[in-house]
């Protein structure tokens, strides 16, 4: 895993790699889930209660992720988040996408 980005909360910490993964681990360094992206992660902020993950990458997109919300039918991966939107910001578009 090369990691491009990464954060900690009180009970774990989440990386962001260069393949488009984020992973989460315990203190301990035992794996607890991961979730697919698909793009080199640029870097990540969480909210203060811990229930939303900002991840953005260098394909333009910002993911906002709603943590422990239950998984959609896009998740790739074993992680219980559910994606609440992405933002493309991509040079040749006239405005800002949402997906």
């Amino acid at each position: 895993m090369r990691v491009y980005a990464g954060l900690s909360t009180a009970d774990h910490y989440i990386l962001a790699d260069a393949y488009g993964y984020i992973r989460a681990i315990d203190k301990q360094g035992k794996k607890l889930w991961r979730h697919y992206l698909g793009s080199t992660i640029s870097g990540m902020a969480i909210s203060d209660d811990g229930t939303t993950l900002w991840v953005g990458a260098y394909s333009g997109i910002l993911h906002k992720l709603k943590l422990q919300a239950g998984q959609d039918e896009h998740t790739i991966g074993n992680g219980n988040h559910q994606e609440a939107f992405r933002l493309l910001l991509w040079k040749d578009e006239p405005k800002p996408l949402f997906w």
